[in-house]
Formats: structure tokens, sequence, C-alpha cells
């Protein structure tokens, strides 16, 4: 282990307000979609999060949502969609099978028809 990974994680154990804020908090879980990236670009939060409540939609009707998932599902059918994203945590492991993009299968970068 690198000296300096040695030295941010005794700074984290005695004062974790010393570590800088990108520090602290843990990266986002990876995802397939987050409203987010649209929302940033200008688009509506509403018709950003339509694809995800689609999907989550679907997915519930087939049973492939995890209780997260569902939790998250009823939240934003609720109207919660600020931070919306389709997540791994969300999906069953054969849902998430089912939402890798076909050119990532297999390291191919594109999908051969």
């Amino acid at each position: 282990m690198p000296k300096w990974v040695k030295r941010l994680r005794e700074i984290a154990a005695r004062n974790p307000d010393a570590l800088p804020m990108w520090l602290r908090n843990p990266a986002p879980e990876k995802a397939w979609y987050r409203i987010t990236w649209q929302t940033d670009g200008g688009v509506p939060a509403d018709d950003a999060a339509r694809p995800v409540i689609v999907m989550l939609n679907w997915l519930a009707s087939r049973k492939k949502l995890t209780r997260q998932g569902m939790a998250v599902l009823k939240s934003a059918q609720a109207g919660d969609i600020g931070s919306l994203a389709l997540t791994h945590s969300l999906v069953d492991p054969i849902a998430a099978c089912f939402l890798i993009p076909i050119g990532s299968v297999g390291g191919n970068r594109t999908a051969s028809i």
C-alpha cells in the first residue's frame, strides 16, 4: 500500500473533518442511467425520470426488482425523483444481465448484427 494511502487513513481515523469533502463521501454506485445526467443538461426532471420509472415498472411487473428497487419505485411514483438512478442494487442479478449494453458483452465495443 502506498504511503499516501496510509497517511490518508491515519488522518481519517484521527480527524475525518480534516479530509476534503470528496474524500469523505464514497463514490456513487455505478448506474446505467441517472436523471442528473439529463437535468444537468437542462432537461426537466420529470422528463429525465420517465425512462427510469418506466424501466422500474417493467422490471417490477416481472418481479425482477430487489426490495430496495421496490422502495425506490414507490418513492419515484410519489414524486421523489431528485436523485433517481437505475443501479445494480435495484435489480436482481438476472435483470442486471439484461441491462448490460450489448456492445459491452465479452469486451466488444460494438454489437454485430
